[in-house]
């Protein structure tokens, strides 16, 4: 199953996908399914959560929440990386992967990143 990705906008994606691509060579559609939340509205982003929580509920997904937006509107408390069991699904979390985001300025951080999409791409290949 494709590992659901949730963001809050499209601009995302380039920089999400070169570090899926950096390890693995394969494009994000092949294997991630991507969803974004309403910006900037907390109460309709939280509606929006809510209603995923309830679509992926028992599934055994995995979901990348991308940004502290996304994860707050889920009420997930910061967890860099490390997997979150919840309603029967894992739940990672990565900084919001935007050019203009200095924590991906550190090389170490990017390689942080760029593992974990290299494990979530694994993960999404063994189920197809």
């Amino acid at each position: 199953m494709k590992t659901l990705i949730i963001g809050t906008g499209n601009k995302t994606t380039d920089r999400l996908w070169e570090l899926v691509n950096a390890r693995t060579g394969v494009s994000m559609e092949d294997y991630f399914e991507r969803r974004n939340l309403i910006y900037g509205n907390r109460e309709k982003a939280r509606e929006a959560a809510d209603q995923i929580v309830l679509e992926v509920f028992g599934t055994d997904r995995t979901i990348l929440l991308l940004g502290d937006f996304v994860r707050q509107a889920f009420n997930l408390r910061p967890m860099l990386i490390h997997p979150v069991k919840m309603v029967g699904c894992t739940w990672r979390q990565i900084p919001y992967p935007s050019v203009y985001n200095k924590w991906y300025n550190e090389p170490a951080n990017v390689a942080l990143v760029e593992l974990l999409m290299e494990d979530l791409y694994k993960g999404a290949r063994q189920c197809v």
